[in-house]
């Protein structure tokens, strides 16, 4: 009986799985499998800045997916000062546009690829000094790219300057789906 309980516990930990932070909206339950170099990260393993210094590889380990993709990359710990009070904000690190899946593959993974650098290059972590030290999360998301995807005039502005970044408000006027991939990792200043 206790066997059986515990069984089913574990089922549903599994089916829960989120690969975005807790209360992160939107959460997402199915891996987008990214590898700086030789790690392959699992969702808020924390990662040093050395290791983050160049734009990941992104892929999926259980299918190849059809369509082109569009890859966001956030931070959502920036602090409003530096004393860790009040209200965080949201620095974009990347929004990179026409990904595509090969069909083969690769290191264990189908990696996706695209010749784009943006509307928004690969922008490394790099989390300020803060007393005392605040962990940052930083989430990746795969969201399916409509067809003539264009950022929205009324965000251009943040997509431009990478602060005050909301995701939820972008992907409204953006008409973007819910994303069909994520992870996340987190990074503290001097790690």
């Amino acid at each position: 009986m206790l066997f059986s309980g515990l069984l089913s516990l574990l089922v549903a930990g599994a089916a829960l799985a989120q690969y975005t932070p807790p209360g992160f909206v939107p959460a997402v339950d199915t891996e987008l499998v990214v590898k700086f170099g030789s790690k392959t990260i699992t969702p808020g393993q924390s990662l040093g800045k050395a290791d983050t210094g160049r734009m990941p590889i992104l892929g999926t380990n259980d299918t190849a997916l059809p369509g082109t993709y569009l890859f966001i990359f956030i931070d959502i710990d920036l602090p409003a000062s530096f004393s860790n009070t009040g209200a965080r904000g949201v620095v974009l690190h990347g929004m990179i546009t026409g990904f595509k899946s090969s069909t083969m593959l690769k290191d264990g993974i189908y990696q996706l690829s695209t010749t784009a650098t943006g509307p928004s290059s690969y922008f490394a972590p790099a989390p300020p000094a803060e007393r005392p030290a605040w962990p940052h999360n930083y989430i990746q998301l795969l969201f399916l790219q409509p067809d003539g995807f264009k950022v929205p005039s009324n965000h251009q502005a943040a997509v431009n300057s990478r602060l005050n970044f909301n995701i939820t408000a972008f992907m409204k006027d953006a008409n973007l789906d819910a994303p069909v991939r994520a992870n996340y990792f987190r990074q503290v200043n001097g790690a």
